[in-house]
């Protein structure tokens, strides 16, 4: 019997190393680098945020009111006035022939854009009935005082009621109110004399407490006419 010839069995393909039916399939190149890119785009996002940051100017803080020095007593001849004021303040300064204001830089302006300052008035009671409808009879401080601040128009909703003020030459009652940013002292005094002294202190709200402890009351308190 002949023997068959060989069978030609066609060659396996090779086999690539670690390849199998568990070997993970590789990972296309673009895939690879997108975890990274996108880290460099969070970095960079990160980065304009610190830098505008940084860049941006702080909220403006308003300056811190000037220092005040010691006070003295001045006079003002014109009006028969002394008081204490500031002695790194300008002197006061005439702003009628029955008034004058005290101000830092010596300035008479008693407008809401003004500040601070002392605004004072001799013979007030006189002095407003001219310019006003006010009835100047009551003769208690805090009643004749409620009576001016409803003359002038002030908003009553903004000022407290009058109430007694101590420690000064006579008596005297005050109103406090706010008006555009500013806080405001309305002082009337009925001096041992009976004339009437109207004293107005005026700041932002900010710096009031300031001035009130180191200007505006000790001012007010130590008012005296001389003549």
């Amino acid at each position: 019997m002949t023997p068959s010839p060989p069978i030609n069995t066609p060659p396996a393909p090779p086999t690539v190393e670690g390849e199998g039916n568990n070997a993970p399939a590789e990972v296309p190149f673009r895939a690879r680098w997108l975890p990274l890119l996108g880290m460099l785009v969070g970095f960079s996002f990160v980065g304009m945020l610190l830098i505008q940051r940084i860049g941006t100017p702080p909220p403006s803080v308003p300056p811190p009111p000037p220092t005040v020095t010691s006070l003295s007593f001045v006079e003002l001849p014109t009006l028969g006035v002394s008081l204490l004021a500031p002695d790194n303040w300008q002197p006061p300064a005439l702003r009628s022939e029955t008034s004058f204001v005290l101000s830092p830089d010596g300035a008479t302006d008693t407008s809401t854009t003004a500040g601070p300052f002392l605004y004072v008035v001799v013979d007030a009671l006189d002095v407003f009935s001219q310019q006003l409808t006010l009835r100047t009879d009551y003769g208690e401080p805090a009643a004749q005082l409620d009576a001016l601040i409803d003359a002038l128009n002030r908003d009553r909703a903004r000022f407290t009621a009058a109430k007694p003020y101590p420690n000064v030459a006579g008596t005297a009652a005050f109103v406090e109110g706010i008006e555009r940013g500013n806080e405001l002292r309305i002082v009337l005094i009925k001096t041992e004399s009976g004339r009437w002294l109207y004293v107005g202190a005026q700041a932002t709200q900010a710096q009031f407490p300031y001035y009130d402890v180191t200007v505006f009351t000790p001012a007010t308190k130590a008012l005296r006419l001389t003549k």
